[in-house]
C-alpha cells in the first residue's frame, strides 16, 4: 500500500524488471519513507550501475505511473537469497532496501 493508498503488487512490478537484460532475480519489498510506504527494487544485476538504472527506466515505461520504482539498489552477489524452494526470499532483501 503506497502513501495515497494505492495497492502495489511486488510480483507485478518484479515481472516487468525481470524482463529487463542483465537482471537475473529481483525483489520489490516495502520502504519506509517520510512521505509514506513505496516499493523499492533489490536486484541482482550482471552488468554496470547505469545499464541497471537503463533497465528499470525501461520497465517503468511499461508500469502504470503508480507502480513505478523511483528506488531500488543492487545487490552484492549473484543471487538473492532464497527458500528452500527456490522463491525469492524478499524478507531477506529488505534490509538493503532500508539501507
Amino acid at each position: 500500500m503506497t502513501a495515497s493508498g494505492v495497492n502495489i503488487h511486488p510480483e507485478d512490478l518484479e515481472a516487468a524488471i525481470d524482463q529487463e537484460p542483465g537482471v537475473l532475480a529481483c525483489a520489490v519489498v516495502g520502504l519506509d519513507t517520510a512521505s509514506g510506504p513505496e516499493p523499492c527494487a533489490v536486484l541482482a544485476f550482471r552488468g554496470a550501475r547505469a545499464q541497471a538504472a537503463a533497465a528499470i527506466e525501461h520497465a517503468n515505461s511499461r508500469l502504470a505511473e503508480f507502480q513505478r520504482i523511483l528506488r531500488w539498489e543492487l545487490w552484492p552477489e549473484p543471487d538473492l537469497p532464497r527458500t528452500s524452494t527456490g522463491k525469492v526470499r524478499r524478507q531477506g532483501c529488505s534490509y538493503m532496501a532500508s539501507g
